[in-house]
């Protein structure tokens, strides 16, 4: 069998207004950055410090990517094959599709009076965040371990040197004193950290801008009138680039049919039981986070009527329904978003900073193996980027004949830039169905003047409908 370049195929096939068998959806083609097999395996810059280093093949070895605001750098932490739990866990920084290690387990990166003690295994949360000069942060721990300073959230600068940002037992600007737990690190463009400060279950913060701003705390008055605060989400608590707009879930005393709080920058965004949205009451919260440029999203369930949707917030304190349940994937598609397959119905949303944005969801297609798919929404209309069986460019060579199709979308992890590139987490599975691996993919969503050059042909493929 002969493999005709992808590149050149997808926009021929784009041209002509057909479809092309084992493409990203015809159009768009995923290539893995980072990938639990093939070429793109090994972990990047290891070569010399731990030769033969390979991402874990098998399961997960991925967890959330983030981005910078500019969408020029990334980062996640993921683990390898090293066999040892105490030195697999990873903190990886990147560009484009190149990525750098920036720590480990078991490294010693501090001097003065921790030097000699290293990352503690197990340790480093999959929350982290980046800024657009590449600064970064992560939490981990230290071993020796102490009861009153080993708790700690690392800062990076964009060379990659560690320092400690802030650490449990320090005082803070705002006042408290750092817990034995310290989860949801963000940073913005001017380098200040906001995180959660878990003293014990009755003592608890969210503190922003170097900790100079409390912006919730366990026992204080809530928006709600009578209530005051019982929990604050471990990691959903999220801070734009600006270091000025904030989203975090929460949860009041009272009633436990209507105690939990979305809030955004101090008031409620959306509350349990109250807010109203796809034709019913919201009931439950799957997911939320910050756009870098300052505006929130939320995925969700409602009791009446039993809608799933996404929604967005309008930059005015109210917020917009993008997707529910039972409404077509596309302007006039006969297939729909459906939760009989995936109660959540929707497992993913990625936003740039202007407003076109990516959603993922199953759908009632009658193949099992064709029903998730993701779309795009925006300045260039709307239509579908990838589905559950696309076939996947695992080596980046260009050519499709890697044997690698897409199997499951990971659920929100993923981001979307305000120049077109979608960078995405997928596990991966053979023509034979066996599973292969998880990979972090990337595509570029085309811009206007790309869609001009294909002309009205080329558009109209874009809008295909199902």
């Amino acid at each position: 069998m002969q493999f005709q370049n992808v590149r050149t195929a997808a926009a021929l096939a784009i041209i002509a207004g057909t479809s092309l068998a084992g493409t990203a959806s015809a159009q768009f083609v995923s290539t893995a950055i980072l990938a639990g097999t093939g070429p793109r395996s090994v972990v990047p810059g290891t070569t010399g410090a731990n030769p033969g280093e390979l991402f874990l093949a098998t399961g997960s070895f991925m967890d959330r990517v983030y981005r910078s605001s500019n969408g020029n750098h990334w980062i996640l932490t993921a683990r390898t094959n090293t066999g040892a739990t105490a030195t697999d866990e990873i903190v990886i920084t990147g560009s484009g599709t190149t990525g750098t290690v920036r720590a480990r387990e078991g490294g010693a990166y501090f001097g003065g009076a921790d030097a000699g003690r290293t990352l503690d295994s197990g340790q480093i949360d999959e929350r982290v965040s980046i800024n657009d000069s590449g600064d970064f942060v992560f939490t981990g721990n230290l071993s020796p371990a102490t009861s009153t300073d080993d708790e700690l959230i690392v800062r990076g600068n964009s060379a990659g040197t560690l320092s400690i940002a802030t650490r449990e037992g320090a005082t803070t600007a705002a006042g408290p004193t750092n817990g034995v737990t310290l989860t949801a690190p963000n940073i913005d463009n001017s380098g200040r950290i906001s995180y959660r400060n878990f003293i014990n279950t009755t003592t608890a913060q969210l503190l922003r801008n170097d900790a100079s701003v409390i912006d919730a705390a366990l026992g204080a008055a809530s928006p709600v009138a009578g209530r005051t605060f019982r929990v604050l989400d471990t990691d959903g608590y999220h801070v734009d680039a600006s270091g000025n707009n904030w989203v975090a879930f929460t949860s009041t005393n009272g009633a436990t049919t209507d105690d939990g709080l979305l809030l955004f920058n101090g008031g409620i965004a959306m509350r349990e039981g109250v807010s109203t949205i796809a034709g019913g009451t919201a009931t439950f919260f799957n997911e939320w986070g910050m756009i870098p440029s300052g505006n929130w999203w939320a995925r969700g369930n409602n009791g009446t009527g039993n809608n799933d949707w996404v929604a967005r917030g309008n930059g005015a304190g109210g917020y917009v329904s993008v997707v529910e349940t039972d409404q077509p994937i596309l302007t006039g598609s006969t297939e729909l978003w459906d939760d009989a397959i995936f109660t959540d119905t929707f497992f993913l949303f990625a936003s740039d900073n202007v407003g076109n944005y990516i959603v993922g969801g199953v759908t009632n297609n009658a193949d099992l193996a064709r029903n998730s798919v993701l779309v795009y929404r925006g300045t260039f209309g709307e239509f579908e980027l990838a589905r559950e069986g696309d076939t996947v460019d695992l080596d980046g060579d260009g050519i499709l004949n890697d044997d690698a199709f897409i199997t499951t979308f990971n659920n929100d992890d993923a981001f979307f830039t305000d120049a077109g590139q979608f960078v995405y987490q997928a596990n991966l599975r053979n023509a034979a169905g066996a599973d292969i691996a998880q990979a972090l993919l990337t595509m570029n969503v085309p811009t206007p003047g790309a869609l001009g050059l294909l002309g009205l042909a080329g558009l109209g493929a874009l809008r295909r409908r199902r």
